[in-house]
C-alpha cells in the first residue's frame, strides 16, 4: 500500500503543477483566444483544407453547440469563415482566413518563444533531464493504451 499510495501523491502533484502552469504566463499570452479557439484553427490549419462543423466536432471530441460557440467566436473575430459547400444546400464549409493563419502562426511563435526561455532558466542539464522523462512518459502511454485497449478488444470478444 506504500508504494501505491506515494505514485497517488506524486500523481496528484503532478496533476497541480500541470493546472498551475496551465495558469501561467504562457497561457496569459495567448490572450484573445481560448484553447478551444486555437485548437480549432490548428485543427484548420494542420488539415490544410476546410471541414464540416461534424467533422470538427468529431476531430476535438466536442458536441455540436461547443463548435457552434467557437466558429461564432472565431468568425467575429475574423479568423475562419464559413460558406455552403457546393452541391449541397445543408451543407456547410468552415475555412481558416489568412488572418487565423497568421493568428496561429504568431501565437505558436509566441509559445515556443516564451518556452524556451523558460528552458534557458532551467539550464542544459535539467532540460535534457525534462525532455528525457518526457519522452519516456510518451513512450510508456502509448505502450500502456495499446495494450489497455488491446486487452479491451479481447475481453469483448469473449
Amino acid at each position: 500500500m506504500g508504494r501505491e499510495n506515494y505514485f497517488e501523491k506524486a500523481a496528484q502533484e503532478l496533476f497541480d503543477l500541470t493546472a498551475c502552469a496551465h495558469n501561467r504566463p504562457l497561457q496569459k499570452r495567448m490572450a484573445g483566444l481560448s484553447r478551444g479557439e486555437m485548437g480549432m484553427l490548428r485543427f484548420l490549419v494542420e488539415r490544410g483544407r476546410d471541414a464540416s462543423p461534424g467533422e470538427i466536432a468529431r476531430a476535438m471530441d466536442i458536441g455540436s453547440g461547443g463548435v457552434a460557440n467557437l466558429l461564432n467566436s472565431l468568425e467575429k473575430k475574423g479568423c475562419l469563415s464559413r460558406s455552403a459547400r457546393s452541391g449541397d444546400r445543408r451543407g456547410v464549409a468552415v475555412t481558416i482566413s489568412e488572418a487565423g493563419r497568421d493568428l496561429v502562426d504568431r501565437k505558436e511563435r509566441e509559445g515556443l518563444e516564451l518556452t524556451a526561455r523558460l528552458l534557458s532558466a532551467l539550464g542544459e542539464e535539467d532540460t535534457g533531464h525534462l525532455l528525457r522523462i518526457c519522452r519516456r512518459i510518451a513512450d510508456l502511454s502509448g505502450n500502456w493504451l495499446g495494450a489497455h485497449s488491446e486487452r479491451k478488444g479481447s475481453e469483448t470478444e469473449q
